[in-house]
């Protein structure tokens, strides 16, 4: 069901497409220089794409950082050298207390590589790939 249906006088119209965004919402454009969808705001009149929003970030924290975050309360996570896929269905952000670690974007191929004394924070619904090559122990906090 269209949400927005074309009235009956427009129709008839060789073009009716440039009437019918008329007054309504936008709709979904597609950016040329990058050929990704894209969302054209009115209030602000700027162009925003989602695929430029960062999927993973990393800084080395201080002391200060970690104690204000309660990094040390959270819970401690584990894991051998492997290789395998994860979903983000929610936001995660980890302490690295051990380890080497390359998480790779699924879409994109972004690459992230991590180690002992790196914050690290996942974007929610981030598909990757984990290349764990030397065993881990982090401390992790979703949402």
């Amino acid at each position: 069901v269209d949400p927005y249906p074309t009235p009956p006088h427009v129709r008839k119209h060789r073009n009716p497409v440039i009437f019918r965004t008329a007054g309504h919402p936008p709709q979904p454009k597609v950016c040329p220089t990058l050929r990704q969808k894209s969302k054209f705001s009115r209030a602000s009149e700027t162009l925003m794409v989602k695929a430029t929003t960062p999927q993973f970030s990393k800084k080395k924290p201080s002391d200060e950082e970690l104690k204000s975050m309660g990094v040390k309360q959270w819970p401690i996570w584990t894991c051998g050298k492997s290789v395998f896929d994860w979903h983000y269905s929610e936001k995660e952000t980890c302490y690295l207390l051990e380890g080497d670690v390359t998480v790779t974007d699924s879409k994109s191929g972004e690459k992230i590589s991590f180690g002992a004394g790196d914050l690290v924070e996942f974007a929610e619904g981030l598909g990757c790939v984990w290349d764990v090559r030397v065993p881990v122990k982090k401390h992790y906090k979703f949402g």
